[in-house]
């Protein structure tokens, strides 16, 4: 008789064909069509500096009329600005900062267990804190949020960081960090250009050690006089037992949010990709199951959906999950009255969740009201399916284990 565990293990393992061909696309797509990365490094280098040249006049302006002078001198001086920008500074040249939004390459969740996960994967805890982007570049160092609004300014000893680190006109810098409000440090997730020499382009597993090797090289990592903030790289592993057993439960500097999976062929591609994947449990995270802004688990699952153009409810995926006809599922707003993109928030009923080989096609679905606008985004496939699993049957660590025992005895 199969037991519990059985009965989920080939319930995961059934969700898996949906997933593998988008992970298999997704590997043909990037050996297709190669980003040109040197330009795009350096566009983004460029619209980095537009933007800093646009607050420094405002600070300028400000301080000359006899407003703000002390955080103008501030801003404009190796001291760095805190998090917690003005509301205005978001709105500020919005044009100039679109260009920098987007330019994080985001995860999926992890739904179904990869048939070669224990040898084509690596496997990272992940920090609790927010992303950033963070560019070295023209003598300073800037850190911006996921909506590309100015979080931190200063100087750093990453290549091109500050005028100790940037000789070179082409010294730029990119990083994928998060930042750690308690211990004030960046931990680098990854990274897509040094010193000028850009690696979108190049494999996960290169990158990995690229990205350790060069930080250790730093003369500073920790907190100096030209370091105003520690850069931390995040350790990786081999999704190996060994591996998934160290990141999920191994001495680290940081409090966990998860542990977050990358294809070790998998090119930096910005926008969301199958080749990176975010799993948690209640032992790896403090919000395995999502909460409310008040960190409060609401008593059904709640969801966040798109007005398509056709007229459909649909997830953030490329192309989005179309789950049920607007009119169908909130009857009492007219459709007229709603226009592509906007966001609708849902709850999940009883009925729950259908899925055909992995993939979302409906689910019982209960108008809330409106979503907050501004997140700019409804939830993705594998999110509302990740999130439904963790509240009913969730894809726990001692089935990854089995999976990647079977894997190396196999």
């Amino acid at each position: 008789m199969a037991t519990g565990s059985d009965a989920s293990f080939k319930r995961v393992q059934k969700q898996r064909q949906w997933q593998e061909v988008r992970r298999t696309e997704a590997l043909e797509r990037q050996r297709a069509q190669r980003l040109v990365s040197i330009q795009h490094a350096r566009r983004l280098g460029g619209h980095h500096q537009a933007v800093e040249d646009v607050m420094l006049e405002e600070e300028w302006r400000m301080g000359s009329s006899g407003h703000g002078a002390a955080d103008a001198a501030n801003a404009t001086g190796p001291a760095q600005t805190g998090l917690g920008c003005k509301e205005s500074d978001a709105h500020t040249h919005q044009p100039v900062r679109e260009q920098l939004a987007n330019q994080l390459m985001q995860h999926e969740w992890l739904t179904d267990i990869p048939e070669d996960l224990g040898q084509k994967w690596i496997v990272r805890p992940r920090p609790e804190g927010q992303r950033c982007l963070i560019i070295a570049s023209k003598n300073h160092t800037v850190s911006y949020s996921k909506k590309s609004v100015t979080t931190h300014r200063f100087l750093s000893l990453l290549p091109g960081g500050s005028p100790q680190t940037g000789l070179k006109a082409d010294a730029v810098t990119i990083l994928d960090c998060i930042f750690s409000h308690e211990s004030q440090s960046y931990h680098v997730m990854d990274v897509m250009c040094w010193a000028g020499y850009q690696l979108y382009d190049c494999t996960s597993e290169f990158r990995m050690y690229w990205m350790h090797s060069k930080l250790q090289e730093m003369p500073h990592q920790g907190r100096c006089g030209h370091n105003s903030y520690s850069f931390v790289a995040v350790p990786f592993h081999q999704c190996d037992i060994g591996g998934l057993q160290a990141a999920h439960s191994g001495p680290v500097p940081f409090r966990r949010d998860g542990l977050l999976l990358l294809h070790k062929e998998a090119h930096y591609d910005l926008g969301t990709s199958p080749l990176a994947l975010l799993w948690k449990d209640a032992g790896s995270s403090r919000y395995f199951i999502e909460t409310d802004a008040k960190g409060i688990v609401q008593p059904r699952q709640v969801v966040v959906l798109q007005c398509l153009p056709s007229g459909h409810l649909g997830t953030a995926d490329d192309p989005p999950c179309q789950l049920a006809p607007i009119p169908a599922a909130v009857p009492h707003c007219p459709s007229n009255q709603l226009k592509p993109g906007q966001l609708l928030q849902f709850t999940i009923g009883e009925g729950g969740l259908q899925l055909d080989c992995g993939r979302l096609i409906s689910a019982d679905l209960t108008f809330v009201g409106m979503a907050n606008q501004r997140r700019g985004h409804a939830d993705t496939c594998s999110k509302i399916i990740f999130q439904h699993m963790a509240r009913h049957q969730p894809l726990g660590l001692e089935m990854l284990l089995a999976s990647l025992c079977i894997s190396e005895t196999g």
